[in-house]
């Protein structure tokens, strides 16, 4: 059995990445494609106990430093990639993920203006993602990387208001206008390392599902 493709959707807040997931599950399931929709932090069991703690109230109180972020990100990001997204890969699945590594890159060094935690996270990056460190050639293999990342970049004016209309919402979304636009740098920073394509989510969020979709669909025919 061939390994299956692993996709991730990218963008800040009030872009339209669960919208995007969903539709591109449902349509590619009505084309006979095996799916397995997912997110991050989250993903898995434990995992997504760790997303409780990073959205809590008691987190929205008491601003924990992006170091504790960071590390709990990975921790969460650990246990996604050892119990759903590798074996649903090693089985021929599409793995469609809300957010991947770029997220904690663009939010956690980027937007809280932290790079001095940066080496940490090249650090912890790897090793949450599955990599092996190879003493005798200095560096680390194996690390899980998506086939495919799409980012939707939205203006992050355009975003929070979209976000201000959402019925739930976390801590993030009550972040200031300039830390949502280091987000955005940090993305275009980050995801120079992984394949990828830009869509304007600034559009309308019907377009922007349709862009999605086709080239998601040019990408799985072309590496079919």
């Amino acid at each position: 059995m061939s390994r299956g493709k692993f996709i991730v959707i990218e963008g800040g807040e009030g872009a339209g990445k669960g919208e995007c997931v969903t539709f591109l599950a449902r349509v590619l399931r009505d084309r006979g494609k095996k799916v397995i929709t997912t997110r991050e932090p989250g993903g898995s069991s434990f995992a997504e106990e760790i997303r409780n703690l990073i959205f809590s109230e008691a987190a929205r109180v008491h601003h924990p430093d992006p170091l504790t972020q960071l590390n709990l990100f990975a921790a969460a990001r650990i246990e996604h990639t050892i119990q759903t997204i590798r074996p649903a890969l090693k089985k021929g699945r599409i793995v469609l993920c809300d957010r991947g590594f770029p997220s904690t890159f663009a939010y956690q060094i980027a937007g809280e203006d932290r790079r001095d935690l940066e080496p940490h996270f090249r650090f912890i990056d790897q090793m949450s993602r599955g990599a092996t460190w190879d003493p005798s050639k200095n560096t680390w293999s194996g690390a899980l990387v998506p086939d495919l990342t799409v980012f939707l970049d939205v203006d992050p004016e355009v975003g929070l208001e979209r976000a201000d209309r959402r019925t739930t919402g976390n801590h993030f979304d009550e972040k200031e206008l300039a830390f949502h636009r280091r987000v955005r740098d940090g993305y275009y920073e980050i995801l120079s390392v992984v394949r990828h394509v830009i869509i304007d989510a600034n559009q309308p969020m019907e377009t922007v599902r349709k862009e999605a979709l086709q080239l998601v669909s040019a990408f799985l025919r072309s590496d079919a």
